[in-house]
């Protein structure tokens, strides 16, 4: 749905919240493997996923850090009441 069905002739204001920090193998390692779409130490493929993931960190790496670059992204408005709508 396009802005204006959420939000009517009202402009929302948006927020870009930057942000950056460094990551050391563990902490990478960490967050990648803590996330839904890895698999557990038992599975088949554990092996070949922790393997990429040196791979990627290795040709990212400098002096045993990353850098991950991000931003929060915030909308702020006051909502179109849509009598249409399922609540």
């Amino acid at each position: 749905m396009p802005l204006q069905y959420f939000y009517g002739s009202q402009e929302p204001v948006r927020y870009l919240f930057p942000q950056e920090l460094q990551e050391s193998w563990g902490e990478y390692w960490g967050a990648a493997a803590s996330g839904m779409e890895a698999p557990g130490e038992q599975e088949e493929w554990f092996k070949d996923f922790r393997e990429a993931h040196l791979g990627r960190f290795a040709g990212l790496q400098t002096d045993g850090q990353i850098t991950v670059k991000y931003s929060t992204e915030v909308w702020l408005g006051q909502p179109e009441y849509h009598p249409d709508s399922q609540e």
